[in-house]
């Protein structure tokens, strides 16, 4: 990901500094039973990165220092809905059994994602569980992304033909109810 500093040089508004981070999520949503600061010691959960506050990139290019970048990342990422904390996330249903309600925006890259399950009791971490899974398109959506991307001129081609057919048809059904 690639943040950029507008500066205003001679009127104009220019990109000027920038930093590139590598590693960092294209989506990020972190569930707890109260608010994470309360469930554990901050360099514990510094060292599993869990909150938002704590995410950071495996590696930066930039010049200088780069946490109002970061910064700038991650609310650019919440206010597209791809990174999100929700201290109340976290429903018991049993003393074992918990249910968490993960909202997937469209915009969310298919791939595979991890899903990361951590049990704290006493400021301590005693149990954790990793699970992958796969977001990916399905149905029309799934063949019209394939068929663009495996025949791209035949794809626009066809979107031409559709395009100036309902054009014909449009004019068509509005000249006879005049």
């Amino acid at each position: 990901m690639t943040v950029r500093k507008k500066d205003r040089v001679a009127g104009l508004w220019i990109n000027n500094e920038r930093a590139i981070f590598y590693g960092m999520p294209s989506y990020y949503f972190v569930a707890s039973s109260r608010p994470i600061g309360q469930i554990a010691a901050r360099d514990l959960l510094n060292r599993y990165a869990l909150g938002l506050d704590l995410l950071e990139p495996k590696a930066v290019r930039a010049e200088g220092p780069t946490d109002a970048f970061r910064h700038a990342i991650i609310r650019r990422m919440q206010v597209r809905g791809l990174y999100a904390e929700v201290p109340t996330g976290v429903e018991f249903l049993s003393e074992t059994l918990f249910r968490v309600r993960v909202p997937v925006p469209a915009s969310v890259a298919t791939g595979e994602y991890t899903a990361e399950v951590y049990l704290f009791q006493d400021n301590t971490m005693v149990s954790a569980q990793v699970t992958p899974f796969f977001i990916d398109q399905t149905g029309l959506e799934r063949q019209l992304f394939n068929f663009s991307h495996k025949w791209p001129f035949t794809y626009g081609a066809s979107a031409v033909v559709v395009a100036l057919f309902l054009g014909w048809l449009s004019s068509l059904f509005f000249r006879q109810s005049l």
